[in-house]
């Protein structure tokens, strides 16, 4: 009997992880005035006050920050758009990107 709760209760958590990494998305923000040397500092000012942001890298190539969410990706990038109006940045959110594409030009 232990051996099969187990191996439900196994089964139940890979199931909610993997749930999770596919509900995880990322939105693409364009920000050509962050500077080389202090673009990790200005990025997490940038964005600290905005809820639902996972995690967040810096394509320099680009000049593109890179967010992950889990959350509702259009709440999100109104939030971005928001904070970034509010301090008067120049900045684009990037639509219809897939990763595996920015990802060819990042690395």
């Amino acid at each position: 009997m232990k051996s099969i709760l187990l191996t439900l209760f196994l089964f139940l958590s890979l199931s909610g992880i993997s749930h999770a990494q596919q509900k995880s998305t990322f939105v693409y923000v364009e920000i050509p005035a962050i500077s080389e040397h202090r673009r990790d500092s200005e990025l997490k000012e940038l964005f600290n006050a905005i809820e639902g942001i996972s995690a967040i890298s810096y394509c320099e190539n680009l000049h593109l920050a890179i967010i992950r969410t889990e959350s509702n990706p259009e709440t999100l990038k109104a939030s971005i758009a928001q904070r970034m109006h509010d301090l008067r940045f120049r900045y684009s959110i990037k639509s219809n990107v897939s990763f595996e594409r920015v990802m060819q030009f990042c690395n």
